[in-house]
Formats: C-alpha cells, sequence, structure tokens
C-alpha cells in the first residue's frame, strides 16, 4: 500500500510535535527525515510553522503568570521584588554556563530567561579574572541550602581587620572609610548614586597596595590597563561590578579622556548610555541603552589629572608612607585570607539586598545636593553599624568634600607653584627670570620622577614626559599676576615682579612668618582668588600678614598696640600643630573655643577650621575683612558683620582711630 502524502499543513502540525520532544529540532532535519526534497514545499512548511508558532504565543495568556526574569545586568539587578545575582557554573561537560542567582535563594538558568535587554554576547567572558574574584560554586550552593550569611557588624570586623593587615595609614577613621565603602559596593544597586574612590599620593606611599586589597574583597571587580570607551560601557553593562583602575598616570592622553568621560556619568545609576546597534533580525541600526552605573576605584599620583566634575562625585583618600615593613599583596591573585571573606560578603549582599534598598531610600543624609548622593552610601553602611561612627564619618566626609572639591595641594597647579618657589627662593632681584624648562624639571622631582634611577641609569621617559608638562608649566605661569614671557635662545622664560611674586607664595602658604615679615611690602594687595590651603596636619604656617609680630602667647608681652592672643570657635577637628613660635597646640574638637597667638587664629580662621569669637587686631585702613566659613551652612559673612563678642551682647567692637599711615 502507498505510503500516504501529508500536505505541508500536516507536515507543519508534524514538525511541532517532533520539536516538543527535540528542541534543537530544525526544518531542514525534519524535511531530510520525510524526504521532502521540493524546495518549494520546504518554504510552505517553514511559512505555516511561523504562523502556528506566533498564533500560539498570542493567545497562550498562561505565560503572564509566569514570573517574567528579564534583568537588565546579568551581574547585578533588580526586578522590584527580588535581587538577581548573575554569574558562571560549569555544566556537565565543564563548560562555563551562566546563570541567575535571586535573593529568595532560587537560582534560574539562562535557558529560561528572555534575551531581550541583554545578548549572549554581551555577557562577560568565563575567564580566570572573572573566576578567581566570584561568587565560587561552593559558597552558591551553601547558601541556597542554608541561606546563613555573617552579621553585618562581623563583616565589618573582619573586613577592617584585613585592611589594617595589608594597609598603613595613621589616621584610625582611614581603615572604617574604606571597609565601608567595600560593604557597600555588595549592596550598591540600593542607591540612585554611587561615590567614585579616588586614591592619591607620591609614589611608594602604598596606592597599589590599596587598590589590591579593595579589589581582593569589593563586589565583581573588574581592572582593564587600556580599554576604548565602548568597551568600557558594554563590560559596565554586563558586569554591573566595581572597575578598579590603578596607575592611572600611565594610561596614554586620548584613553585618559575616555576614561575620564566613563568616571563622570557612571556614578548614577539612572544615566544610562545610547549607542546605535546592528538589528541582527530586522537588519539595519537600532538604538541601544547601556546601563554604565557602576562602582569604581581609581589611583593616581597627579590629582590634577581629575577634571572637577569627577572630584565633585568622588570621595579622594591621600595614603602616606609607612617606614614599617607590611605584607605585600599579590598583584595578580587575591590573596588566600581574602576568599572566604568575599563568599561572606556576597551571600550577605545578596540576600539582604532588598531588605536595605528600601531602608536606603528612607535614609535621610544631612549633606545636600550631589554631596548627599556621594555621601549616602557610606553614611548608610555606617549607621547600620553603630551611632559613633556614624557621627564621625559625618566629619570626616565634611572635611574630605571641603578640602578635595577644589584645588588642593595635590594638584598640579599648586605643585608648579611649589616649583616655581623652589626654583627662585633665595633670589633678591627686582624681577625675577625663570625659564619653563627649570620649574617643569623641579616639577617632575615633586611628583616623584627623576632623570636617573638609584645607579644612575638615564629614564629613557623623561624626557617625553618633561615635554608633556611644560604646556602646563607655561599655562600657571602666565596666571601669576604681572607676568610676562619672553623667548631666549628659543628657551621659554617668564619674568615676574619680586613683590608680586612674594605675594602670590603667601597666598599659596609656601613663606613662613620669618619670611612673609622680612620680604613681604606693608602695602596690601588686591588679593587674587587662594587655592584651598593644607590642613593644619600638614604642619605649615598660613599666617604671612606683614603688620603683625607675635613674641609668645598668654603671658608674654605682644607688640605695642596689639592683642596677642585672639578667641576662635572651633568647628572641625583639628590635630595638634607646631605653631610659628616653636610651640605645640592642639588638639580640638567642634565646639571648642581656645584663646590663641593671632598668627595660629589667623591660620585657622583661613583654613576654615575656626572663625572669629572676638576681634583678632585692631583694623587698619585698606585692609581686606577676614573671611570666616560657617560649618554647616557653609555661608560667607565678613567679619565687620553684628556677632557676639566675648560678653554676648551683639554688639560691634568700636573701630580704632585710623594711624597716621592711613591719614596720608
Amino acid at each position: 500500500m502507498a505510503k500516504k502524502k501529508l500536505t505541508s499543513e500536516q507536515l507543519a502540525v508534524l514538525y511541532l510535535q517532533e520539536k516538543a520532544s527535540n528542541s534543537s529540532l530544525d526544518i531542514d532535519e525534519f524535511c531530510k527525515k520525510h524526504d521532502i526534497k521540493a524546495h518549494g514545499q520546504i518554504e510552505a512548511i517553514d511559512k505555516i510553522v511561523c504562523e502556528k508558532v506566533e498564533e500560539k504565543s498570542t493567545l497562550d495568556l498562561e505565560i503572564f503568570d509566569r514570573p517574567i526574569l528579564n534583568p537588565k545586568r546579568f551581574g547585578f539587578d533588580f526586578d522590584g521584588e527580588c535581587a538577581f545575582h548573575g554569574t558562571y557554573i560549569g555544566d556537565n561537560d565543564y563548560n562555563p554556563e551562566p546563570i541567575l542567582i535571586k535573593s529568595d535563594r532560587r537560582y534560574t538558568r539562562q535557558a529560561f530567561f528572555p534575551e531581550k535587554n541583554l545578548k549572549f554576547s554581551d555577557f562577560p567572558p568565563a575567564s580566570a579574572h572573572f573566576h578567581l574574584y566570584g561568587w565560587q560554586r561552593e559558597a552558591i550552593k551553601q547558601w541556597v541550602r542554608t541561606g546563613k550569611i555573617e552579621d553585618i557588624r562581623r563583616l565589618y570586623s573582619k573586613v577592617k581587620n584585613y585592611l589594617k593587615k595589608y594597609v598603613y595609614h595613621p589616621e584610625p577613621i582611614f581603615h572604617d572609610v574604606v571597609a565601608c565603602y567595600i560593604l557597600a559596593t555588595h549592596i550598591w544597586i540600593c542607591f540612585d548614586a554611587f561615590p567614585r574612590l579616588i586614591i592619591t599620593a607620591k609614589p611608594d606611599s602604598g596606592k597599589s597596595q590599596l587598590v589590591r586589597a579593595i579589589r581582593n574583597l569589593c563586589f565583581k571587580p573588574t581592572t582593564t590597563g587600556d580599554a576604548t570607551k565602548a568597551a568600557l560601557f558594554r563590560l559596565a553593562n554586563a558586569t554591573a561590578g566595581v572597575f578598579v583602575f590603578d596607575n592611572f598616570d600611565n594610561l596614554p592622553d586620548e584613553q585618559k579622556k575616555d576614561v575620564m568621560h566613563f568616571i563622570e556619568i557612571s556614578y548614577q545609576s539612572d544615566l544610562p548610555v545610547f549607542r546605535v546597534e546592528d538589528n541582527s533580525k530586522k537588519g539595519g541600526k537600532v538604538p541601544t541603552g547601556f546601563n554604565v552605573g557602576v562602582p569604581l576605584v581609581a589611583a593616581t599620583i597627579d590629582l590634577s589629572a581629575f577634571s572637577h566634575a569627577a572630584l565633585t562625585r568622588s570621595i579622594t583618600l591621600v595614603m602616606e608612607r609607612c617606614e614599617v615593613k607590611i605584607d605585600e599583596l599579590p598583584d595578580a591573585k587575591p590573596s588566600e585570607d581574602s576568599n572566604s571573606l568575599r563568599q561572606e560578603l556576597y551571600a550577605w549582599g545578596l540576600s539582604q539586598a532588598p531588605r536595605l534598598r528600601a531602608a536606603a531610600k528612607d535614609y535621610c543624609c544631612d549633606f545636600t545636593a550631589r554631596q548627599a548622593q556621594i555621601a549616602r552610601p557610606l553614611l548608610f553602611i555606617a549607621s547600620l553599624l553603630e551611632q559613633s561612627l556614624h557621627e564621625k564619618m559625618k566629619v570626616w566626609l565634611f572635611t574630605n568634600f571641603e578640602s578635595y572639591h577644589s584645588e588642593d595641594e595635590f594638584s598640579e597647579r599648586v605643585q608648579v607653584v611649589r616649583a616655581l618657589y623652589e626654583c627662585v627662593k633665595g633670589r633678591q632681584e627686582m624681577e625675577v627670570k625663570v625659564a619653563v624648562k627649570a620649574v617643569s624639571e623641579i616639577l617632575l622631582s615633586i611628583q616623584g620622577v627623576e632623570k636617573y634611577d638609584s645607579q644612575g641609569r638615564a629614564n629613557p621617559r623623561y624626557a617625553g614626559i618633561l615635554n608633556g608638562k611644560g604646556q602646563a608649566v607655561s599655562d600657571c605661569l602666565a596666571s601669576i599676576p604681572l607676568s610676562r614671557k619672553k623667548m631666549m635662545r628659543g628657551i621659554t622664560h617668564y619674568i615676574f615682579q619680586r613683590d608680586a611674586l612674594l605675594r602670590h607664595f603667601a597666598r599659596y602658604g609656601l613663606l613662613s612668618p620669618e619670611e612673609a615679615q622680612t620680604t613681604l611690602p606693608s602695602t596690601p594687595s588686591t588679593p587674587s582668588t587662594p587655592s584651598t590651603p593644607s590642613t593644619p596636619s600638614t604642619h605649615t604656617t598660613l599666617y604671612t600678614t606683614s603688620d603683625v609680630e607675635v613674641e609668645g602667647v598668654d603671658g608674654v608681652e605682644a607688640k605695642e598696640g596689639t592683642s596677642g592672643c585672639s578667641k576662635v570657635l572651633i568647628l572641625k577637628p583639628t590635630p595638634t600643630w607646631k605653631g610659628a613660635d616653636g610651640q605645640t597646640y592642639g588638639s580640638f574638637a567642634p565646639g571648642d573655643q581656645p584663646k590663641l597667638p593671632v598668627s595660629e587664629a589667623e591660620w585657622l580662621v583661613k583654613t576654615h577650621f575656626a572663625e572669629h569669637l572676638a576681634p583678632a587686631l585692631p583694623a587698619k585702613a585698606g585692609d581686606h575683612p577676614p573671611i570666616t566659613r560657617g560649618l554647616k551652612q557653609g555661608s560667607e559673612r565678613r567679619a565687620d558683620a553684628p556677632c557676639q563678642n566675648e560678653e554676648g551682647d551683639g554688639a560691634l567692637p568700636p573701630a580704632p582711630p585710623p594711624s597716621k599711615e592711613a591719614e596720608k
């Protein structure tokens, strides 16, 4: 009996039945199996199959009762109820298979969730790097089976002890800040914005050691020496982990621009980047959004390489050299004592993310505007630990924002002024001539770049770096008042008036009181906008007024016609420092009202660590009124505004009679 010939409609139904048991079956294999050779009939079967599949997907409304697993990111995401942590687990053939682990202790294989927002090609590569710093199989199995997590206080203590073991810093609050930052990276999707962490210091101060310590414990670190902007966008969209840039200074100039742009836009989670991508199904170009918001850590010698926008989105840590030998962390892989701690942090972060996300949105930060966005993750973690740490963190963050969100002692402009000071120190001519090359050489020495190594061999990169610094030095020298440029035998020189140059050095706190009194003219000049002076911890006196000579503290006779001491209100924690008279002052806490020599009081006021409670000196004709800054308001007010005197009556002090020189 002849075999009945099936129609294309019947063959399409048969194909769907067979495909239900063999999902890998395609049309060509089916037609070959049933001896269907006519090309037209094969196309007809394919068309009918597509119509039936489309009709079924349209009418089958039960699909909407299933959970929709469509994470925007493979690394870490939140769907409104559960958090997702994406990782790789080897299948039966030892091939890496991507899965999603949910905060409700369930997991989903990649084959069971739609791939609308994330193509498989966008997944992070299953390399040794992601395996070393990822959530490991045994730790996942233990958490899914038991749900056991460490208490946040115990985790915080372990992280802090790990940092103390490998990273030196004289200030105890330093390790608290870094520990809170590491904990915050494991729940970073709970915040609308996340601060950049910038680590800076002179060479051999432990920057790379700190970077490796953070990398060993933070959430899914990605380290790269060179990557295009497009690669950074795609990698951030896929991994949603911490980006780590060590030795930012070594990046090429073009690469620095790409990384700087990435740093500026990746601090906020709701700022997607759109690019036009190829559409493989329909052809043509379609706009595609990339979620590039991720935590980021960068280490640099030259803080001026970062834009002002990047600094205002950052928390800045300044390292200090350690004379004591400490354990060295391996560069290529995590230390052994970090592996188990990192696995505990992963379990804690995923399980607590849904609960802490709601709490973080209700958390009220004392800062305002962008500073509140930057401070919130650290303050929120501190609030979960203890109140005293929370208060210390607020004070530290306020000081950090004040010091490093403007020009500071580590910026290249300030370093150029210091190099110029070293170049002309001791010269007495009325017009000072300086070569740009000479200042550039001293600048490189300040930044730790030497012409010869310890064995006397020439540095092959020195000439190129020197030429690169020339333009920055020239621009800085040209901005000094009353300067003029001149070419001499092919070398660029700048000529300065000696008095104007000394006043410029005084505003940067480079002159000692003795130098200021003996070299600066008594006629005050119109001040330009000064840079942020160094803090008292640098032991550098910023008092440079030539009209005051203080010989001592209470009980020592001061200059005739002046008050030797001034009472101030301390605004910020002030460490001990050595004054111009050789005596030691401090330490003070916010709210203290010490009575200090005028030079030390003026120094604290200029550095915004204090404000005057009583007039320091009788005002002279032509003097510019001092400026003070409040701790909370941050608004500037003139010293001649109504204020409380020592008796608290709110009256203004009587104005002194004008001097004879002023009358002239």
